[in-house]
């Protein structure tokens, strides 16, 4: 499927309390991305976008509940075809591909991109990526039909349980099979272990509730399912690059300053 860029909205500020309605038409698709943590609608559901993440679709609003203003970048494209998104999809970019990707967006969307792209170069860039991406995901949604439909359960249980205290023999047990083979097959499946996405799962909750909750570190700590505030602390800045404590420092300095 060939995308075609529209329009390019660099540092879009919204206010709080603020909401956006993007890409309703079911031709055009939004990507976006934010310098901090920002809510995204699509129907019922809600997602947090961070700052290390890259949002698609289309029928979305933007909202801002944050007490400052938020900074997003965005990029609306255009298709031949009717193309309606049964869901959004959240990229991160400590995967090495997008990475790569939102670097190529970040140059693009900072100066004048008429200057040092051709639109058609762009879109085809920004097509090839999002055809690579989308094939993989059926790929893995064909590869579903045909596996162990016990790893669905354990997905399922990594995404509903996060705050128990779970373990992979706990999860191995829950679908009576042997704790080496549920590894490797739900790696082979979801592209990494089980233990690894319980992680994944745990940090991003995490940050959730360190943004919009007045929770403690303690409290948030053994909310996604920590023994305790060290064990929380490390992970979280294994994974995001600062400490918890310094992470709600700056977004107080910056609420400050605003």
């Amino acid at each position: 499927m060939n995308w075609n860029l529209k329009s390019i909205i660099s540092d879009m500020l919204i206010a709080p309390g603020y909401c956006e309605e993007f890409c309703s038409e079911s031709n055009k698709i939004l990507i976006a991305f934010a310098k901090d943590n920002f809510e995204v609608s699509f129907y019922d559901k809600k997602y947090i976008l961070s700052s290390d993440s890259l949002f698609v679709g289309n029928n979305i609003s933007l909202l801002n509940r944050s007490l400052a203003p938020v900074m997003l970048n965005i990029l609306i494209l255009e298709c031949s075809n009717n193309f309606r998104m049964i869901s959004p999809r959240i990229f991160l970019e400590n995967d090495e591909g997008i990475s790569t990707f939102m670097n190529f967006l970040k140059k693009v969307v900072n100066q004048p991109f008429y200057e040092n792209y051709k639109i058609h170069q762009l879109s085809l860039r920004i097509s090839n990526f999002l055809n690579h991406r989308l094939s993989l995901e059926q790929n893995v949604m064909k590869l579903e039909s045909k596996i162990d439909s016990r790893l669905i359960i354990i997905n399922r249980m990594i995404r509903t349980q996060y705050s128990d205290p779970l373990t992979l023999e706990d999860m191995a047990t829950r679908i009576n099979c042997n704790a080496v083979y549920l590894s490797n097959t739900y790696k082979k499946v979801f592209g990494c272990s089980p233990i690894k996405h319980l992680q994944k799962v745990r940090m991003r909750k995490g940050q959730e509730l360190l943004v919009e909750t007045t929770l403690t570190i303690n409290e948030i700590s053994r909310h996604v399912g920590y023994i305790s505030n060290s064990q929380f602390s490390n992970y979280y800045k294994k994974y995001y690059g600062v400490s918890p404590r310094d992470f709600r420092r700056e977004l107080y300095i910056k609420k400050e300053e605003k």
